[in-house]
């Protein structure tokens, strides 16, 4: 029997787009990198309450000139953060 090599119709893009760098010292840059993942919420009030799903576990906390970003402690069922300079 023989085996004949089909031509794929499907072209697939397999270029590479190297990102912009971004100043991780800018608040606004930081606050671009949180925008685009999803999993991040901004709040400007302290988070309280049992997140309900994963993605609500770390939300950054926006307020003035104070940015922090909260972290659930599912060992002691609290709120945690670390300050952001």
């Amino acid at each position: 029997m023989e085996v004949k090599a089909q031509k794929n119709p499907v072209k697939q893009d397999i270029s590479y787009k190297k990102p912009e760098k971004l100043e991780v010292n800018e608040p606004n840059n930081l606050l671009n990198v949180f925008d685009d993942v999803d999993a991040f919420r901004t709040v400007s009030v302290a988070p309280s309450g049992e997140p309900k799903h994963w993605s609500q576990k770390v939300q950054v906390y926006i307020s003035g000139a104070t940015y922090r970003i909260y972290c659930w402690d599912a060992t002691n069922n609290t709120w945690r953060y670390a300050t952001l300079t």
